[in-house]
């Protein structure tokens, strides 16, 4: 299976201040530690272009030491087998996510976030 491979220079774009950096990565890859904590869209575009997000639509990223995760705009996803190096976020193997229908508006942000990913 491909890597895939998301800058976390996007995810710094995305994320409003509401992150708050790790104390102790004492995990995988030595710049976990600096993105430890929960992250939430703001704005910012993938592969697909700009990521339209609803105003009553949430996109978060958690990131801990053993796994990252968090809400899709309608589902939750995450996965246990990653690693970050400088501003790559590797996901190896892809993101599980949750097969929930939501509004048109709030899927298409999400198939836009998700395509960030794989």
């Amino acid at each position: 299976m491909p890597k895939a491979l998301l800058s976390l220079v996007v995810v710094g774009v995305l994320a409003s201040a509401c992150g708050k950096p790790g104390t102790d990565p004492g995990g995988p890859g030595d710049d976990l530690g600096a993105y430890l904590g929960t992250w939430e869209l703001a704005e910012g575009s993938g592969p697909r272009g700009q990521i339209s997000l609803p105003p009553d639509g949430r996109i978060t990223l958690l990131i801990e030491v053993d796994s990252i995760g968090g809400i899709a705009a309608c589902n939750m996803y995450g996965t246990g087998d990653f690693t970050i190096d400088g501003h790559d976020l590797d996901t190896r193997a892809g993101v599980s996510l949750t097969e929930m229908a939501c509004p048109e508006d709030l899927m298409a942000a999400e198939s836009a976030y998700i395509d960030a990913f794989v």
